[in-house]
């Protein structure tokens, strides 16, 4: 159990023991509490809460955040289909939302982990997501050189502007 209040998380181990007596196998899960804000950022990232940077993801949270202002959409819950499945509860749900979205989210999860479709999916995305998302930042933080009258790649050898301040001194040594 993540942040849940302790209200909720002893629901969480009520609801997880009826799910298991009606014959659910499913993941762990991990609840965690969002506003509705947080929410709507971790579903413009399509649920992965560490994505790498890019300009569809502030769109897709625009569109998200207009529509939960204007009362044409609420999320009451995500889950990810991981080894432990994540699962979001939006703050503002009553105490009976979150015991049915709770529930539901039980049966998502045995769903995930018991359906042939789903069999061969990436169990650690969440991981994998945040690599992708360090490795692309990374990749951003120093420039590509680009000669001004092509748009192909000059060597990186022959690359002098560096922004990553680690790499400075082999930019140097390259420049010279």
């Amino acid at each position: 159990m993540a942040n849940l209040p302790p209200d909720l998380a002893g629901l969480q181990e009520e609801i997880e023991a009826h799910a298991r007596s009606y014959g659910l196998d499913f993941f762990p899960v991990l609840f965690e509490i969002l506003d509705y804000r947080q929410l709507n950022q971790v579903a413009a990232y399509g649920g992965f809460p560490t994505r790498y940077p890019h300009w569809r993801f502030g769109m897709e949270y625009e569109s998200l955040a207009k529509s939960y202002s204007y009362g044409l959409s609420k999320i009451y819950e995500m889950v990810i289909n991981n080894d432990p499945c994540y699962a979001y509860l939006l703050e503002c749900n009553a105490t009976v939302d979150q015991k049915l979205v709770m529930a539901h989210v039980y049966a998502h999860c045995d769903f995930f982990k018991n359906n042939l479709s789903f069999s061969k999916t990436n169990r650690k995305m969440m991981d994998e997501m945040a690599n992708h998302a360090t490795r692309i930042r990374r990749i951003s933080s120093t420039s590509v050189c680009r000669s001004k009258t092509s748009s192909t790649r000059t060597p990186r050898s022959s690359c002098a502007i560096v922004r990553n301040p680690a790499r400075r001194s082999r930019a140097a040594r390259c420049a010279a």
